[in-house]
């Protein structure tokens, strides 16, 4: 995750949240991980300020170390949608959905990361 990307997460949420996330910079890795049912509260938060959720990236928690499970989830490019409300509502549902499979498929374990659109998201 890109600075640019840290700051716009940082701006939409609750201090609380962002508190709970757990940064990666002590690896080298420009990003922060949240639990499942953090992760799932950040999508609507992100949603509700019209930021839409290009992908994400999973981690594992194991040995008192965060390992990169190289898998993760991401959307179509925005111009492939008919208008911006489809590409903002699709990123949404592919996040969750992907967020609760991987939950429940192998458990809470599991850090999520966020990659999100830094463009303002017209009609």
């Amino acid at each position: 995750m890109d600075n640019e990307n840290i700051r716009k997460i940082k701006q939409v949420l609750p201090s609380d949240l962002m508190a709970r996330g757990i940064s990666l910079e002590s690896m080298g890795i420009h990003e922060y991980v949240w639990r499942g049912k953090d992760a799932l509260a950040i999508i609507d938060i992100l949603t509700k300020n019209r930021i839409p959720i290009l992908g994400g990236d999973v981690y594992s928690y194991q040995d008192s170390e965060f390992r990169a499970t190289v898998d993760g989830w991401y959307v179509k490019s925005r111009y492939d949608y008919e208008s911006a409300e489809a590409f903002l509502k699709d990123s949404q549902r592919k996040a969750i959905e992907y967020i609760k499979m991987y939950t429940q498929k192998r458990g809470e374990n599991y850090y999520f990361s966020f990659v999100v659109y830094t463009f303002p998201l017209g009609n």
